[in-house]
């Protein structure tokens, strides 16, 4: 069976605003008790879509894909908050 990868399609915040906000978030997130897997600020980034685990050959023609895509910049608003993989991973894997 070929090696999978677990991906997915994002970009960057680079925004260092952006970012300072989001860890002050993940800082309140902290301070309830839940149990997190936090990342660093300069790793945040918005998921576009998820492409599950896919065949380790795949990615450099995912990536080779992506190259061709052109857009023009654009304005993100932020609002709300999510969790990976959803609210009731904990429940499903027995975790709580």
């Amino acid at each position: 069976m070929p090696e999978s990868i677990r991906s997915f399609l994002a970009f960057d915040l680079e925004n260092e605003t952006v970012q300072k906000r989001l860890a002050a978030v993940q800082n309140l997130l902290v301070q309830t008790g839940a149990d997190l897997k936090l990342i660093e600020p300069h790793n945040i980034h918005m998921t576009i879509r998820f492409l599950g685990d896919i065949a380790s050959h795949m990615v450099e023609k995912v990536f080779e894909e992506m190259q061709k895509v052109q857009f023009a910049p654009f304005d993100v608003r932020i609002s709300g908050l999510g969790v990976f993989p959803d609210l009731r991973y904990q429940e499903s894997c027995g975790l709580e």
